[in-house]
């Protein structure tokens, strides 16, 4: 149980406890005898009364974030439960004011029960939502939020790095990958899986993909969508039997062709949407949306999982074009990590592996068309005081740059390869500012003001 669930259930049952109290010594007569004998004996109607009132809480308790609304949910069921139960009871003539304190510990057992049910079926869990600016694409990601929340809580960030046992036999002696237009594709990044078994994917992964907006579909797609959660890089999963002459063509579509998309739509392609293609024909919308002529489904044996990194310009462009804004294409257009293609298909063929969805065949094709080199920032503390009007320390900016994951070499800031947003020292300085905190900044009028 979570810090802010028992943070819940301490409240809920305080709360119960002053209400309850309340509620028995305004209903009933206020002489001291009476008002005793009132609070240890209640009526039926009371009880009724007192569990609509848990009820009503747990729900609120929910909208305002001290319980999951999972949990309330189920706990206002029992609730409601044990008012038609004393109802029933009242009706047969069992309810008597000698069994009231019984009844009254039976309520709360119901709505604790119901409490434990929710924690049981996994309708427990929380759901944050975020608004991300469109400068911060690192941040669409659980790593990117786990990031910012170890800077801002000062707890030290640890990410899993994937471990994939493999099945022999190597990837390049299948599929050959070429790319013609290597601006428009600075990074591909492919691996296979062989004897796949298509089915659901785990419950576990489902509930996390619905909470998160996504609709789960198969254990390989789930997969691929999951990793884009999880990384922030978006996935494609191919039917390698549908890739004509196992020969994979980065290349912006030919005059006249057209594509049938996952969603069912035709498109006509015009010579500057960059596609995904085999030896014939266009497979994939780069960025955008897979083919249906490629499409993953119950018989598929042979699985290429493809990690890329594309010209965010030319990705919007194409979906706006083609009138089909995604979730892999909202996050290309924003301009991501070309670094992180080989973090999230190593992610996505360890996942295979961890749900028996198929054998990892060795070996990565691993397509890089520069050398990548890290933006270099120098390290002015006076400079970003003055632009701040703030007198932080040095040692203070350097503690949150690090935090940040930024690299520092003397006075050099080595800005990480997710971080294409920071570009000059005003940059550095609002990062300074965020974790320093903008409440702690001084106010200054202009002559305007005055």
């Amino acid at each position: 149980m979570s810090k802010l669930q028992k943070r819940g259930y301490v409240i809920n049952t305080a709360v119960l406890v002053v209400l309850f109290a309340l509620f028995m010594l305004i209903s009933g007569s206020l002489g001291g005898t009476d008002s005793f004998k009132l609070i240890l004996v209640p009526s039926i109607w009371q009880c009724c009364y007192l569990i609509i009132l848990a009820a009503s809480l747990n729900l609120v308790l929910g909208f305002l974030g001290q319980l999951s609304l999972g949990h309330c949910g189920f706990m206002a069921i029992g609730a409601y439960t044990a008012a038609l139960m004393s109802l029933a009871f009242q009706r047969a003539g069992v309810y008597d004011e000698k069994s009231g304190a019984v009844f009254i510990a039976i309520i709360f057992l119901c709505i604790i029960a119901a409490g434990l049910l929710a924690a049981v079926i996994g309708a427990d869990d929380h759901v944050v939502e975020f608004e991300i600016t469109p400068n911060r694409p690192d941040c669409l990601s659980v790593i990117g939020l786990a990031r910012e929340a170890s800077a801002t809580f000062h707890k030290p960030l640890k990410l899993h790095t994937p471990e994939i046992k493999g099945c022999g036999g190597s990837i390049a002696d299948l599929v050959d990958i070429e790319i013609e237009d290597a601006e428009l594709c600075p990074r591909y990044t492919a691996r296979m899986v062989k004897n796949v078994k298509i089915q659901p994917s785990p419950a576990w992964m489902r509930e996390r993909l619905r909470n998160s907006g996504v609709r789960p579909i198969n254990n390989i797609v789930d997969i691929t969508n999951y990793v884009m959660l999880e990384y922030g890089q978006p996935m494609h999963a191919f039917d390698f039997s549908c890739v004509e002459g196992g020969h994979i063509v980065v290349r912006t579509a030919r005059e006249g062709e057209a594509i049938q998309t996952l969603d069912g739509k035709d498109h006509a392609l015009t010579t500057s949407m960059l596609c995904i293609c085999d030896e014939h024909r266009p497979v994939c919308v780069a960025g955008v949306m897979g083919g249906a002529n490629s499409e993953i489904v119950g018989d598929t044996a042979m699985v290429v999982f493809e990690s890329a990194n594309f010209n965010g310009a030319s990705v919007r462009r194409t979906a706006t074009a083609l009138g089909m804004r995604t979730d892999a294409s909202s996050r290309y257009e924003k301009g991501l990590d070309p670094m992180n293609t080989m973090k999230a298909v190593q992610r996505a063929c360890e996942l295979v592996e961890l749900l028996g969805a198929g054998e990892v065949v060795d070996g990565v094709i691993d397509i890089l068309n520069y050398v990548p080199q890290p933006r270099v920032l120098k390290l002015e503390p006076e400079k970003i005081n003055a632009l701040l009007g703030t007198d932080v320390s040095e040692a203070e900016m350097r503690r949150i740059l690090l935090s940040l994951g930024f690299g520092l070499e003397g006075d050099t800031i080595l800005v990480p390869s997710w971080r294409s947003d920071v570009e000059h020292y005003s940059d550095i300085a609002e990062e300074v500012a965020r974790f320093y905190g903008y409440n702690c900044l001084l106010y200054t009028s202009d002559a305007a003001d005055d």
